[in-house]
């Protein structure tokens, strides 16, 4: 890919990256990934008077002189619900996994804002965590001017007074149903002493996330991040121990 632009668009300075979407951003892809977006793919980032002038007509150059596979796997994947981007500042083909993107319209098909720099509480509040994980914990293989390396950079984590009041918010959940592991338990309902436990879990989790600055990934794969935090090795014993308890008092 690198030769190719340079030959191709020596002039050409861009960014390549992998952000947006993908188990494999955050290194939990398996055997099973690959019935889905699995194959080669990378973004060009650009500037809009760049896009204007290469983008399509490099992705359009690209189909011509694209290899049938790339390590065995074949350049236009085994499965790609995920279309193809194209838009007025994003552009891509259905043969193979390449992209042209402006960082603005990344930042604003990601994010519903063309920066992150001036965003305030409210905005930060009501970014998915899961976004700002995927758009930080991506690979970057190339930055020229490194404006992506920069626009990566603010997103690293919460501000701080985001971040505390989240802190302040997951206690006040924990502390909403704490004594209902027992309560349910006494009247009988198991099962829902279950359900509770298992909810009070999670949210300790959730914790584990915000007290080590990490971002939490969506349900699939919450557990194995989790594992991967420095407060998990002290964290999940107990944890498993209420989640397997036969008894509402042991679990309690």
């Amino acid at each position: 890919m690198v030769p190719w632009l340079r030959e191709i668009a020596p002039e050409l300075r861009y960014s390549a990256a992998l952000i947006g979407y993908g188990s494999e951003l955050l290194g939990f892809d398996d055997e099973l990934s690959w019935d889905h977006n699995w194959g080669p793919r990378v973004h060009i980032i650009v500037t809009g008077a760049q896009f204007d002038h290469y983008g399509r007509r490099l992705v359009d150059e690209f189909s011509k002189i694209a290899p049938a596979s790339y390590r065995g796997e074949p350049i236009g994947w085994r499965s790609r619900p995920h279309p193809p981007a194209n838009g007025a500042e994003a552009a891509g083909a259905l043969e193979h996994g390449l992209e042209f993107h402006t960082l603005e319209a990344r930042l604003e098909s990601h994010f519903a804002v063309r920066s992150l720099e001036s965003s305030d509480t409210l905005q930060w509040l009501g970014f998915a965590e899961q976004k700002l994980l995927a758009f930080t914990s991506g690979a970057v293989f190339h930055d020229d001017d490194n404006r992506l390396g920069e626009a990566r950079a603010c997103p690293a984590y919460y501000p701080d007074d985001v971040w505390l009041y989240k802190i302040a918010c997951q206690w006040g959940r924990i502390a909403e149903e704490q004594a209902f592991v027992g309560r349910a338990g006494q009247v009988g309902d198991d099962l829902g002493s279950r359900v509770i436990a298992a909810r009070l879990a999670r949210d300790v989790m959730r914790m584990g996330f915000l007290l080590e600055r990490r971002y939490a990934p969506y349900a699939k794969w919450f557990g194995s991040g989790f594992a991967e935090l420095p407060i998990a090795a002290s964290l999940s014993p107990p944890l498993q121990r209420a989640l397997l308890a036969s008894e509402w008092t042991e679990r309690r």
